[in-house]
């Protein structure tokens, strides 16, 4: 009889010696798109990003017969670009805010309501997943991102000891595994 290749001893060998990605353990860096003007601004943003996630990837089959039963066959992929989600922490300053509204302003004038060339709106935003000791193991790199839904913050009496969180949805053309350099 033979053993399991997969066993608990193997698998509690192989996360001790090589450890186990951690949600927590993030970065996330947003170019500023060429209609945000305020160059510094990016980095605070980026730096004020409390959560997101990596975006999905999923092949579009379609159904073939040609003998026998039917089989599926890859014909494209979604990558999931009409929604892609982070939250922000809100400083005092409410510049994090600020941010997005220049950035949505810059897509849609306010008061003609002509929409910006797209060159001139989209930008990269990278999401790299870290170590303990803030090493990239992970990237990927998102392309021609835009925000297309920036929450309303609210406001209330009665939330005295929390924080403004700010949570945005962005559209993208696509993503790319970005290479990691050691």
């Amino acid at each position: 009889m033979s053993k399991a290749s997969n066993s608990i001893s193997n698998f509690l060998s192989q996360v001790s010696s090589a450890g186990l990605a951690k949600p927590n353990r993030f970065e996330v860096t947003i170019l500023n798109a060429p209609c945000v003007s305020n160059g510094s601004w990016g980095r605070l943003v980026s730096m004020m990003c409390d959560s997101t996630s990596l975006p999905m990837r999923q092949l579009i089959s379609a159904r073939q017969q040609i003998f026998g039963p039917p089989e599926f066959f890859p014909v494209g992929i979604d990558l999931g670009g009409e929604s892609f989600g982070m939250q922000f922490y809100v400083e005092r300053q409410m510049t994090v805010k600020q941010y997005f509204d220049l950035w949505v302003q810059g897509i849609i004038d306010p008061v003609t309501y002509v929409a910006n060339y797209q060159n001139n709106y989209v930008t990269t935003i990278w999401v790299n997943q870290l170590d303990e000791a803030d090493n990239v193991n992970y990237s990927i790199q998102i392309n021609g991102a835009y925000p297309t839904v920036v929450a309303p913050l609210n406001v209330d009496h009665s939330q005295a000891n929390t924080v403004h969180k700010l949570s945005v949805t962005f559209a993208f053309r696509n993503w790319t595994v970005a290479p990691v350099t050691s």
